[in-house]
């Protein structure tokens, strides 16, 4: 399978498109569902070939750390922080899929608000 299916099949069964109350809270913050349609339309073949190269490079670089065999590399879907920023709380509802009912959410304070490392597509994962 090539690369780019593997991946959107990954992704397409994350929590991030098959949680109902983290889809709706996406969907909610003006973001795209995840699903596979979005993401093969979303990025170029050029941008998954370079995906490709990148997760190759990054597990080619890291093949003799510690538990380098227990880590699944690839791909990973960051959404536009001015519409959904991960890095604050999220509301108890999102997490009730991933624990059968609403929980409180976990942020260490002392992380601090951190900045963007790459260019960000507004309104895009």
């Amino acid at each position: 399978m090539r690369f780019k299916d593997e991946h959107i099949g990954r992704l397409a069964e994350s929590g991030w498109a098959t949680c109902p109350s983290v889809v709706k809270h996406v969907t909610t913050c003006g973001l795209p569902a995840i699903t596979s349609t979005y993401l093969d339309n979303a990025f170029t073949d050029d941008q998954w070939d370079l995906a490709e190269m990148s997760v190759a490079a990054l597990a080619k670089h890291f093949r003799n750390a510690r538990f380098a065999d227990d880590v699944e590399w690839g791909v990973l879907l960051v959404p536009d922080p001015a519409l959904l920023d991960t890095r604050k709380l999220m509301p108890e509802s999102v997490r009730r899929d991933q624990f059968g009912s609403p929980a409180s959410d976990v942020l260490d304070e002392r992380l601090g608000a951190g900045s963007a490392a790459v260019r960000v597509h507004r309104g895009r994962w």
